[in-house]
């Protein structure tokens, strides 16, 4: 029996409307369970078990060991702290947990069953395969701790460096392990990579920057070593066995990442943050994206405008006065628009940067998420 690739657009169509509502709302997890094992039961008739060669599990696993070790090991160089991941566990129902491991295993069903008896007819890239890869990657944004929302432009960046970029990298291997009859791989890959993180108590603390760069390599790694050991082709062999169209595709990819990373995580000495009030119109409209870059406390004088942290939320004011005593350096601030000073005083601590210029309307999206959501 063979599915009709317009009905099969359609239905990948609805379940990215339904996975990506289901991330907004943020809906139990129980009802993804159960979607996927529906699909399962009705695609698994598309499903032929292959041997698969004990080697590429082994390989999988030994490597994938090896680079949550690297991972873990970079901790010698900064630090550990606590594992949110940890943290978060003993405040839900191990259920969730048990809910997780079982949406991977399904997921990775489903996934053999697709890939091998709907799409893959050729080598050519087609509309199924894209829908199927963003499936896929709202599958990981529904089950992800690393990011929870984007209500926010750095959270909506945090997203796409850390889950979205990932699960893209991710998913682009794990079809070509599934293309290739390593379903088996695939699923140890998964359970691997998407769960150790509930482990561990501890993870070491890494610039958000490296660890998106990080995230979104290592498949990369992994199928130019796999290549290597299975396909008979040396590193630089599978390297030059793409197209340039397609390597200067993953290059303009990794690119963009890395400048949005390096930009929201304060990597570089510039920073970006979206406006939503309205307290400084006419200097700094609501829906403006500001650059600021790291505080200079020689710089920081009246009339200079600072973002500032209190009660948990920025600030994004001007200096009106300042005072200095014992403690250092005091501010009174006051937004533009307003008709009253701040009923606060700004610490040096609190300053997270200076303000440089605008760019506006971009920031609309995250100020429209973050009022509706």
């Amino acid at each position: 029996m063979k599915i009709k690739n317009k009905s099969l657009v359609l239905y990948q169509i609805v379940a990215i409307a339904l996975l990506f509502t289901s991330f907004i709302v943020k809906i139990n997890n129980i009802w993804l369970l159960i979607g996927l094992l529906a699909t399962y039961i009705y695609v698994r008739k598309y499903n032929k078990y292959n041997k698969e060669n004990n080697n590429t599990i082994i390989f999988t696993t030994i490597l994938l060991i090896i680079y949550i070790s690297f991972y873990y090991l970079l901790g010698l160089i900064s630090s550990y702290e606590t594992n949110y991941a940890y943290i978060l566990y003993k405040y839900i129902n191990k259920i969730d947990v048990i809910k997780i491991i079982l949406i991977v295993v399904i997921s990775e069903l489903i996934r053999s069953a697709i890939i091998n008896k709907i799409y893959i007819k050729d080598k050519k890239l087609n509309i199924n395969i894209i829908l199927f890869v963003i499936i896929y990657v709202l599958i990981d944004m529904n089950i992800s701790i690393r990011v929870q929302a984007f209500n926010s432009i750095k959270q909506f960046y945090l997203l796409l460096g850390m889950v979205i970029m990932p699960s893209i990298s991710k998913n682009i291997l794990l079809n070509f392990l599934t293309k290739n009859k390593k379903s088996k791989s695939s699923i140890i890959y998964r359970l691997i990579n998407d769960l150790y993180i509930f482990l561990l108590p501890i993870t070491p603390v890494i610039n958000l920057y490296y660890e998106s760069i990080i995230l979104v390599v290592f498949p990369y790694l992994y199928y130019l070593i796999y290549c290597s050991f299975f396909v008979k082709l040396t590193i630089k062999e599978s390297m030059k066995n793409k197209s340039i169209k397609n390597r200067l595709a993953n290059v303009i990819y990794v690119a963009i990442l890395l400048v949005i990373i390096a930009v929201v995580s304060g990597t570089f000495k510039c920073s970006i943050l979206s406006i939503a009030s309205e307290s400084m119109t006419g200097t700094i409209d609501k829906g403006d994206v500001i650059v600021l870059h790291k505080v200079n406390k020689k710089e920081l004088e009246e009339g200079k405008i600072i973002i500032f942290e209190k009660n948990g939320s920025l600030f994004v004011h001007r200096i009106i006065e300042m005072y200095t005593d014992d403690k250092g350096s005091m501010f009174i601030t006051k937004g533009d628009a307003n008709e009253t000073k701040d009923m606060w005083v700004v610490y040096e601590d609190d300053i997270k940067g200076v303000y440089d210029f605008r760019i506006k309307y971009i920031g609309y999206p995250s100020v429209w998420l973050r009022e509706l959501f």
